[in-house]
């Protein structure tokens, strides 16, 4: 995604993920101001900025690469793969990618948003997940809880 010099733009709650470039900015490219609220940029491809080339102020999201860009905010994880599933049918109206149950994305997030892409209600664990997709759901799988230690 490029943002043109003047532009204002807000991401919530997106995964930016698997896009490249020839030059910079592989998932995003910011000569503008851009703000990233538990969102993910990560494996993206471009010789300078991978995941993001520019200015970035970004709360509660998990950047991959922070090489190329210039990050202001809290709560961010940083360097962490977010160990997303292929893009697929998980429910939805479009196709998504899940976090793995491993995930550094699960329950480290924080959006005003009460569902994910999918219309599933977040959070569905201990707390929100960062990115587009909220794991846990039952459609995700079972999600098995030992109450005795005889279960």
């Amino acid at each position: 995604m490029f943002l043109t010099p003047g532009a204002t733009t807000s991401l919530d709650s997106c995964t930016v993920t698997g896009n490249s470039a020839s030059d910079s900015g592989g998932g995003l490219r910011c000569d503008s101001t851009l703000t990233l609220t538990n969102t993910i940029v990560a494996n993206n491809t471009a010789p300078t900025g991978p995941d993001i080339f520019g200015t970035v102020t970004a709360n509660y999201s998990l950047i991959e690469s922070t090489s190329g860009a210039g990050i202001s905010g809290a709560n961010n994880i940083t360097g962490q793969d977010p160990k997303l599933d292929t893009l697929k049918d998980n429910d939805g109206p479009t196709f998504t990618m899940l976090p793995a149950g491993d995930s550094p994305a699960i329950d480290a997030g924080n959006t005003t948003l009460t569902t994910d892409q999918r219309g599933v209600l977040r959070p569905q664990g201990n707390g929100v997940d960062i990115g587009a997709v909220e794991r846990g759901a039952p459609r995700d799988g079972p999600n098995f809880v030992v109450t005795t230690t005889d279960d």
